[in-house]
């Protein structure tokens, strides 16, 4: 399943505490596109305040049960220790899907690899925090865990993160406003490269680059570059970024290294100097 030529799915995973749900709800005032969120089902039950159909749609244990039989998910898990069933109803997602819109999916390494096995454009976003300390640091800073739960948290998120490869994009969550800034960025990245490429023989410039999820990873990390003060390595008289980007890779004049690091051609014979060097020395 190739997913809706109209909408998109967007994924987001991150480990426990790194702040998805406020960078979240600052991205669903500022998308550049029609972002929706998808109410998920669960067989726990309601807490206080929470509605049905707002909060989630809270489904009997058999009836889970039975739409998982039918197929009905898009992705689910069950949370053990607990005994509860949570997961992404296709009824939820293909309506907003055929209406055009942009579903965001706030779901786990486990869920993101289903959801990116039935629907292969699927737009994923890891959200890291900037290391390992700064995670324990905001999770101590809450005052809702015992130091075993902590430490579970911690884990679980050491196991996430090793994962983050296997995701499109990867944002630091630093600064909530810049994080927020940058998954515009790349939704604006998606919404615009598909016509783009039409122009600039799409088949040939991902070749070039070798393969979609390449192009994904060089086209972020050379906008974060721009974004950061990096000049332009192509003279196009335009601000438009994007552009900027698609002619440095049209014009090799970046790519990335085997350990996927942005790397700066030297521009030719004459161009004099290093072959090639880092991004972050410009």
């Amino acid at each position: 399943m190739s997913g809706s030529a109209s909408g998109r799915l967007v994924v987001v995973s991150g480990p426990s505490g790194v702040g998805k749900s406020t960078v979240l709800k600052r991205l669903f005032e500022a998308a550049p596109v029609p972002l929706v969120s998808s109410v998920s089902a669960t067989t726990r039950p309601p807490r206080p305040g929470e509605v049905d159909g707002v909060d989630y749609h809270f489904l009997s244990e058999a009836e889970f049960a039975r739409r998982r039989r039918r197929g009905g998910f898009l992705e689910c898990f069950e949370v053990f220790g607990r005994g509860h069933w949570y997961g992404t109803l296709l009824s939820e997602v293909a309506p907003s899907l055929e209406a055009g819109n942009w579903v965001l999916l706030e779901i786990d390494v486990q869920g993101s690899r289903s959801v990116v096995e039935q629907f292969g454009d699927a737009i994923t976003i890891f959200l890291r925090p900037p290391s390992l300390e700064v995670l324990e640091e905001r999770l101590r800073r809450r005052q809702t865990e015992t130091e075993a739960a902590i430490e579970t948290r911690l884990g679980r998120a050491r196991q996430e993160m090793a994962s983050a490869d296997q995701y499109r994009y990867q944002v630091v969550n630093d600064d909530v406003d810049r994080a927020v800034r940058e998954i515009c960025d790349i939704l604006n990245t998606e919404r615009r490269l598909p016509y783009m490429l039409d122009e600039l023989r799409e088949e040939e410039i991902v070749k070039k680059v070798g393969g979609r999820f390449k192009l994904s990873t060089l086209i972020q990390k050379r906008l974060v570059a721009l974004n950061q003060g990096s000049p332009a390595l192509v003279d196009l008289h335009t601000e438009d970024k994007l552009k900027i980007v698609i002619q440095e890779i049209l014009e090799d004049k970046i790519y990335l290294d085997t350990d996927a690091n942005l790397r700066i051609a030297g521009g030719g014979p004459d161009a004099g100097g290093p072959p090639e060097m880092d991004y972050r020395q410009l």
